[in-house]
């Protein structure tokens, strides 16, 4: 099996950090902004091996750049995966 590397864009580390703000501080729910981060980058690591078991978006402009996307609780994760490379 193909072990593909992961990169996490600055953009998505971002997005990660603000909705774990959100529900840590203005929820008031720190449990749950800790259980749903560290679900997000579960998951994200687990894209190392079969990248494209997710489906592909459907429509341009993300179709026509080979975006897949996956969930992770309430939360959508958005990828490409460019060879070996997940990002």
């Amino acid at each position: 099996m193909v072990e593909h590397s992961i990169e996490i864009t600055e953009r998505a580390r971002r997005d990660i950090d603000e909705a774990f703000d959100y529900i840590a501080f203005h929820l008031q729910n720190p449990q749950a902004a800790y259980d749903l981060t560290d679900a997000i980058y579960l998951s994200i690591g687990d894209l190392s091996s079969m990248p494209e078991r997710f489906p592909a978006w459907k429509r341009d402009p993300m179709k026509s750049r080979g975006v897949r996307f996956m969930g992770v609780k309430n939360f959508n994760v958005f990828y490409a995966v460019n060879g070996k490379a997940v990002s």
